[in-house]
Formats: structure tokens, sequence, C-alpha cells
């Protein structure tokens, strides 16, 4: 009876140490996420306060159907960018606390399945053709035999928000934070999602 006695009392206090542990562990995890978005949106401050300083140099589209006015508007402000940007290292954005922030929201916003799913369907053009996919780097415009596709909503309901001159794309299973007015690379996340 004392020998069970004893047991129950250490298993007790096994589970509640178990229990306080994991507390302290979510805690300690939701302490790290929260530094990691303020690390995140001072980041993604800094870039858009150069983009548009940047971009305050350019004349101001006019309506216009002529695409190589556009091209021409959106190839000045990229050449600026990446003049300012061009030692900035991928992971200037995405550190690493960044990254792990990230890597668990993506996991946590859909199942194994659905992300299996949604990277079969990007990884093929809309004839089902495998899509060519480049060396990706920061600074790189977009890449030319990569569509542009869309980003899960709850994936992107479980980010951090993002202001109007950037968003979120994959391109396979890396996360890119895309430029769209410079149509610019801005930093990138490999292996973002997984299976």
């Amino acid at each position: 009876m004392r020998l069970n006695l004893r047991r129950a009392v250490l298993l007790g206090v096994f589970v509640c140490g178990a229990g306080a542990a994991a507390d302290a562990q979510s805690r300690m995890t939701g302490q790290q996420d929260a530094a990691a978005l303020r690390v995140f949106h001072e980041r993604v401050a800094d870039y858009v306060t150069l983009h548009r300083l940047l971009e305050g140099g350019i004349p101001p589209l006019r309506p216009t159907t002529d695409m190589e006015e556009l091209r021409a508007n959106t190839r000045a402000l990229a050449a600026r960018i990446q003049t300012a940007r061009e030692s900035v290292p991928q992971g200037a954005i995405f550190t690493p606390d960044v990254s792990a922030m990230i890597r668990g929201r993506l996991a946590r916003a859909l199942s194994p399945e659905e992300w299996g799913w949604i990277l079969d369907e990007l990884a093929t053009d809309e004839q089902g053709r495998a899509i060519r996919v480049p060396p990706l780097r920061v600074n790189m415009e977009w890449p030319s035999t990569v569509p542009m596709q869309f980003m899960p909503p709850r994936a992107l309901l479980a980010l951090p928000r993002l202001p109007a001159e950037l968003q979120y794309r994959l391109i396979g299973r890396t996360l890119v934070l895309w430029d769209l007015h410079a149509d610019l690379i801005v930093d990138l996340l490999p292996g973002a999602v997984g299976t």
C-alpha cells in the first residue's frame, strides 16, 4: 500500500512537472514568436521605407495601355532597389527566429495532406508541365519561368500582415517575400512548407 501511494505521489509530481514544463515551453515559444514578430515588422518597415524613398524619385505612372511604359517604370524602381540592396544577404528579413515562427505558423495553417496537394499544384503549369525553377536569390526579378500563383488563404491569414508594396508567394516549398511594384524578390525562406 505504501509503495502504491509513493508511486502515485511520484506519478503526480511527474505529471504536474510535465504540465508545468509544457506551460513554460508554451510561454517561451510565445515570447520567442512575439520577439520574432517584432524583428520581422521592423525589417519589413525598413525595407518599405527604402522602397518608398527610391520610388519617390521616379515619375508617377499615368493612365496608359502601353505595357512597355509600365515595365520601364517597374525596371527603374527595381534597378534603384537592387543598387541600394546589392549586399543584402538572404535572411535579412527572414532571420532564423523569424523563419522558425513562419514555418510554425504555416505548418499549423494547413494539414500535411493539404500542403501536399498545394505543392503538387504549384509544381506544374496550366498545361500540366513541370515548372522549371531557376536558383532563387534576393534582389532578383520574379523568374519568368514561374507562373504567378495563389497563396492559400488560410496560409495568408496565419502570416504577419504586409504593407501594400509586398506580398507573400510560394515557389515550390520556398516562401518568397515579393515587391510587386518592383517585381523583385526581397527575401526568401527555403523549406517554408513541407509534407
